[in-house]
């Protein structure tokens, strides 16, 4: 069976796939068959630390095996965060660190995936209808650097909807500049003000 596992540093894709996959034409976009689950570490860290790489891509038969190791490499922390929609008013977007994005944010204790979304987005858009549409989550994965430690998130995305149009009031403590209803032909048009990581969820082309 095809897996195909995609985790970003910032903008810069890496991706463990079972199956050759021919995934950009960008100058430095590296590809690379691995042999061997310990061939990774070297090509892990030139991504880490090159900045002149723009993406990785990392074939593998033994993928299981190489995601483990992978992420024995990071402590691992999960977000949760909302696909919300409201009839043709269109998707809710916020901006943050200027960029398009959609609320999310890290577990509290004992909270549920699901528990996570709905509060998150509650929080950073200031909107109280909401109700998740769809259990089944979609999955975002990025890494990146926090006090000398490396952190890859998982964040776990559900389908809402949202009742009403009600005002939305975005939560500046959390750096988030605006809150919108976006139509769905300017989130096509805008997709490349969108973080990378969101191309797929949003039915953009990922670099």
């Amino acid at each position: 069976m095809a897996q195909i596992y995609k985790v970003f540093k910032e903008t810069k894709p890496l991706v463990l796939h079972n199956i050759p996959l021919y995934l950009s034409d960008l100058e430095n976009y590296i590809y690379v068959k691995i042999e061997s689950p310990e061939d990774y570490k070297t090509l892990l860290e030139s991504f880490w630390d090159f900045d002149g790489i723009n993406g990785l891509s990392l074939y593998c038969n033994e993928l299981d095996v190489v995601l483990e190791k992978f992420k024995s490499n990071f402590n691992v922390v999960k977000a949760a965060g909302g696909i919300v929609r409201y009839k043709k008013n269109g998707l809710l977007v916020i901006k943050r660190n200027g960029y398009l994005d959609l609320p999310k944010g890290h577990f509290k204790e004992n909270e549920s995936a699901q528990q996570a979304a709905l509060r998150e987005v509650a929080e950073e858009c200031g909107i109280s209808t909401h109700s998740i549409t769809n259990d089944i989550p979609r999955m975002t994965y990025h890494m990146y650097e926090q006090d000398g430690e490396k952190i890859l998130k998982e964040t776990q995305w559900f389908e809402m909807e949202a009742a009403s149009s009600e005002s939305l009031v975005p939560q500046t403590e959390e750096g988030i500049e605006e809150v919108c209803w976006m139509p769905e032909n300017e989130v096509k048009q805008k997709i490349d003000s969108f973080y990378p990581s969101l191309f797929d969820l949003l039915g953009g082309a990922s670099q």
